[in-house]
């Protein structure tokens, strides 16, 4: 594996690992996810210029991705919630708190590696093209997500509105 992608690969799975991290701790309380807002562009499949098969897997692969994950945060969850209640018990046993730490940070990691997963079959699933625009969008999402900004510009020569803060792509 070239050190460039390997390079990548250890930021993209930081980036998730602090986007998860926040997302599980924001969303701990909520009983149900809110659905994501619709995009103008359609999506990732539309944005990558996807076609049907392409579209297909793509549907697949999400879906096998939000049941796993899914499941993962319901446990996360109520090991939070055990967390909580031991704390209102004044349960100041540190041996407790790092057994369900522990608990939580392996069912974050997991996530993590399903993510990681995930977005290789969508890179595997991309023709050359379509990964070079897949690459980018991984990119500026990364940024997002570090700098707390919002949704990510569309990768370049595709599909949808210039962002007002950025140059158009050349």
């Amino acid at each position: 594996m070239s050190k460039k992608v390997l390079n990548a690969a250890v930021i993209a799975l930081l980036v998730l690992n602090v986007f998860t991290l926040g997302m599980l701790w924001v969303k701990s309380g909520m009983k149900h996810r809110p659905a994501p807002p619709p995009t103008e562009q359609g999506g990732l499949e539309h944005m990558l210029g996807f076609s049907d098969e392409q579209t297909r897997k793509f549907e697949a692969l999400r879906e096998r991705h939000g049941q796993e994950s899914h499941e993962l945060r319901k446990e996360i969850g109520a090991l939070r919630e055990s967390w909580i209640e031991r704390i209102k018990a004044h349960d100041s046993d540190p041996r407790s708190a790092d057994s369900l730490s522990a608990e939580i940070a392996q069912r974050v990691a997991q996530i993590e590696q399903i993510t990681f997963a995930h977005f290789q079959d969508i890179s595997d699933l991309c023709t050359d093209e379509q990964r070079v625009k897949f690459e980018h969008t991984l990119d500026h999402m990364a940024r997002m997500l570090l700098s707390g900004g919002g949704p990510p510009p569309p990768p370049p020569g595709g599909p949808g509105p210039q962002h007002p803060h950025q140059p158009p792509h050349r």
